[in-house]
């Protein structure tokens, strides 16, 4: 009998190219070659779709023969929808969250209008404020004014649609001439690097990740245990540096009682039915010292290397990776028979 052919999709043009070709390699190294075929796609920066070394005159030849697409892409082309309506369009069944959700989940300022009013308390979303990019060139001074009553300082840059940490600021003090300046160089940062920016109140606190799946051991949808971030003593916040490095210490299950995991449980599986996600997804979360929890953003394809937060946490269930990654293989195959 032949086996399925999974395409494991890594690489892609976003700043977060060498991330996603760790998640992919993960991923490769977790599925079972007696049960599926593989073939390993990476997706250069300039879209070139390749693999062992050889390269496709178009996307659709590299998927020739391919029953089922696993996404390890993480950013633009990978996150927004982009690969995903590809693959929607060559009829391959594919792991994840489809292409419209997808552009919903990718953009901070969509994803917290669409969350904003269905989370309960203590869940909140931070007050923010977005700048459109032409906004911010043509009528700086305005949004500068707007940002003060409607956010205020302290605050968090980042851009709308980025991942990893990449590009956001932190401006941890009051409201100052040193401390608008930085505001607005960080602004400028995103803007220039092509992207909206969303300005919210900093939230003080630990910073705890929860993992959502679907159709795991025979239940519709669950919440993983769990994890904290414990940052080494010299990281500012959780960036690129801290999450890659090796530098951070993640704690599974996190150190919280019992009602604040049931709060960030249960919001973690209304963001992921909200925004009608699939199969798994991860949402990030500060936990204050005032017992406030505040909804940071959501992972529609959340990174998968054997050290990332859902194998952790999906250890901690006793499911192995490998486990994993049959599962939302299997769960693709079948939809694609439906």
């Amino acid at each position: 009998m032949t086996k399925p052919l999974v395409a494991v999709l890594r690489g892609g043009p976003s700043s977060e190219y060498d991330v996603s070709l760790r998640t992919g390699a993960g991923m490769l190294s977790h599925i079972d070659r007696e049960r599926f075929a593989v073939r390993d796609i990476v997706i250069r920066k300039d879209i070139t779709w390749t693999s062992n070394g050889r390269v496709f005159a178009s996307p659709q030849e590299a998927l020739d023969g391919v029953d089922v697409a696993l996404i390890g892409l993480h950013g633009t082309y990978g996150e927004d929808g982009t690969v995903q309506a590809l693959l929607d369009e060559n009829n391959i069944p594919y792991v994840g969250t489809g292409a419209a959700a997808s552009r919903i989940g990718m953009s901070k300022a969509l994803t917290h209008a669409k969350v904003v009013d269905v989370l309960k308390s203590p869940v909140v979303v931070a007050p923010r404020y977005v700048i459109a990019q032409d906004m911010w060139r043509t009528q700086g001074d305005m949004c500068m004014t707007t940002l003060k009553h409607t956010v205020g300082f302290p605050c968090v840059v980042k851009p709308v649609h980025g991942g990893s940490s990449l590009g956001v600021t932190i401006i941890r003090d009051d409201i100052t001439t040193d401390t608008i300046k930085k505001c607005e160089d960080a602004i400028s940062v995103v803007v220039d690097d092509g992207d909206d920016a969303v300005i919210e109140r900093y939230s003080a606190g630990r910073e705890v990740t929860c993992a959502v799946v679907e159709g795991l051991n025979g239940k519709d949808i669950q919440a993983l245990p769990l994890v904290e971030v414990v940052l080494d003593e010299n990281q500012p916040f959780f960036d690129y540096d801290a999450k890659y490095s090796g530098k951070t210490r993640e704690i599974c299950p996190a150190r919280v009682d019992a009602q604040t995991r049931r709060a960030i449980a249960n919001a973690a599986i209304t963001i992921h039915a909200t925004l009608g996600l699939r199969d798994y997804s991860r949402s990030d979360f500060i936990v204050g010292d005032d017992g406030t929890i505040v909804f940071l953003e959501v992972n529609t394809l959340p990174g998968m290397t054997p050290t990332s937060f859902v194998p952790q946490a999906l250890a901690a269930i006793g499911v192995s990776y490998t486990a994993f990654i049959t599962h939302l293989i299997t769960r693709a195959l079948d939809r694609g028979k439906k």
